[in-house]
């Protein structure tokens, strides 16, 4: 799926309005995928941002434990967390949300997917 992508938050942070407003978005495909986790039962949903061609690298970190927050219209929210190297063998993770617009139409299918993966407690508009 074609989205345009901005961050909403730096290092956990969430950013100002200002910011979001300002920042420039990162075209490319949304991917959903379900990978183990730390324990043989626990799957982790993780959310990628790659081009069309190809799958890796990916264009921003990937958010684990990725949950759609929102959906109205062309626009959603992704919620997660990512790894951010800090420095040479320092990683962290941080709280990180996207605001994707969808690129051109969705398809039936692909709003079904993404209302399977929404919370019972948030709604579509």
């Amino acid at each position: 799926m074609d989205v345009a992508v901005v961050r909403l938050r730096r290092q956990g942070v969430k950013l100002s309005a200002e910011e979001v407003r300002a920042a420039v978005p990162v075209r490319g495909c949304l991917g959903v995928v379900s990978r183990l986790g730390r324990g043989p039962s626990d799957l982790v949903i993780v959310a990628t941002l790659t081009t069309e061609q190809q799958t890796y690298p990916t264009l921003l970190p990937s958010l684990d434990h990725a949950r759609l927050t929102r959906l109205r219209g062309h626009d959603l929210v992704i919620a997660g967390i990512e790894e951010v190297e800090l420095s040479r063998r320092r990683i962290q993770t941080f709280a990180q949300s996207w605001w994707c617009r969808l690129l051109g139409s969705p398809s039936t299918s692909e709003r079904e997917r993404l209302r399977g993966w929404l919370p019972q407690a948030v709604s579509i508009d």
